[in-house]
């Protein structure tokens, strides 16, 4: 079983993962409700393409909501 493990690892690589993420508003019909895409992208793309949004050089993984609290002012203490 070793032996196979070893044929296997020796063919694979491994590539750098960039994740981004930024809160962003989903509609204003909605309510004004936030959330946050997670993107992923890869470390070898030069960053000058990966700044540009027309590239397409991310991926969306998730979104992720943003929680609107009750109270704004209130600490929770613990």
């Amino acid at each position: 079983m070793l032996g196979t493990f070893r044929k296997t690892y020796l063919k694979a690589s491994l590539l750098g993962v960039v994740l981004s993420s930024d809160k962003t508003k989903v509609s204003n019909i909605t309510g004004n409700h936030y959330t946050r895409p997670l993107l992923v992208s890869l470390a070898n793309i030069d960053p000058s393409v990966r700044t540009k949004g027309s590239l397409h050089a991310y991926i969306p993984l998730a979104l992720l909501p943003v929680a609107k609290f009750a109270h704004r002012n209130c600490y929770e203490l613990g």
